[in-house]
């Protein structure tokens, strides 16, 4: 809490991590045989707009061109009126497809939550488990993660380090908001900083995948930044940036980068929240990890934004 100093022993959310999760649990999958990336929605969501059109890589790569819940206004300021509801995984979809297609599908790349909901779901119907289940024996188990949980609530395993933000309009504490509404239950996670690293490298070197998987996973499909800016690319759940591996989360003054550097075996992980002053907007944690990136490998430091 305000006064407390943060150590290494604390917990946060960890956002968006979960996607990368996700999206290794799905290429598991396909290692073992038990899917296929090009497996169309509609053999189990038959009832989504498009589903025959939409296949499992498209969602885990941002290309399926269903909108995206967390920008819709309408979302926004229900989510904000009571930050303590608890959101469905259906009140999130629907959502979702309730606005028309960004783009016809696989044609181009348009990030929403919508894609990694709706692919939890899948995967539940795939393996007949839930999706937190799988993100346990899949990923946890097998990287250690002692102090990465999954939680529906808005819980945190103590120690806690708390959130602040001024997304309402007054800087405020924010730690115990439901976090349900940004990925869905089932995918909404805590963790330390030392799990966070842990999955850094397990991420960046494909230790749970086949080569071939791993290198679907982390291999450029879609450049989302504009031309005149640092080329950032995104894989399957992943972003690319000159070959650093990164994911970022930020929501609810929870913000955090976890990243590897194949090239030199560098992984970094930072967790930070904002001041009465700070922008809610801006991840402090990445413009950190752009510094320590440069001082650690000046000859492939990170793009700036």
């Amino acid at each position: 809490m305000t006064g407390v100093p943060a150590t290494p022993a604390m917990h946060f959310r960890d956002g968006s991590v979960a996607i990368s999760y996700l999206t290794t649990v799905l290429l598991e999958l396909v290692d073992r045989k038990v899917v296929r990336l090009d497996a169309r929605l509609s053999r189990w969501l038959p009832w989504l707009p498009h589903a025959d059109s939409i296949t499992l890589e498209m969602l885990a790569a941002n290309r399926s061109g269903y909108a995206d819940y967390v920008t819709d206004k309408v979302f926004e300021s229900e989510q904000l009126a009571n930050v303590f509801r608890a959101w469905t995984r259906a009140e999130l979809i629907h959502f979702g497809i309730s606005k028309p297609l960004m783009f016809r599908p696989g044609t181009s790349f348009g990030y929403a939550h919508t894609n990694f909901v709706i692919l939890g779901e899948a995967l539940e119907k795939i393996t007949g488990q839930p999706i937190a289940r799988l993100i346990q024996e899949y990923i946890y188990q097998p990287l250690g993660l002692q102090n990465t949980a999954t939680n529906c609530t808005a819980q945190i395993p103590q120690p806690v380090l708390h959130a602040f933000t001024s997304d309402r309009g007054v800087y405020e504490d924010a730690t115990y908001w439901n976090p349900s509404w940004s990925i869905g239950c089932g995918l909404v996670e805590t963790t330390d900083v030392a799990d966070l690293i842990k999955s850094a490298v397990a991420i960046g070197t494909g230790s749970l995948l086949t080569r071939r998987s791993h290198l679907l996973q982390v291999t450029p499909r879609s450049r989302i930044t504009v031309a005149g800016k640092p080329a950032i690319y995104y894989g399957l759940g992943i972003f690319i940036a000159d070959g650093w591996l990164l994911q970022n989360p930020l929501f609810d003054g929870y913000q955090a980068i976890m990243a590897y550097l194949p090239s030199k075996q560098i992984s970094i992980a930072v967790t930070t929240t904002v001041g009465p002053k700070a922008s809610s907007d801006t991840n402090y944690s990445t413009l950190i990890f752009q510094k320590v990136g440069a001082y650690l490998a000046p000859q492939q430091a990170p793009p700036q934004p």
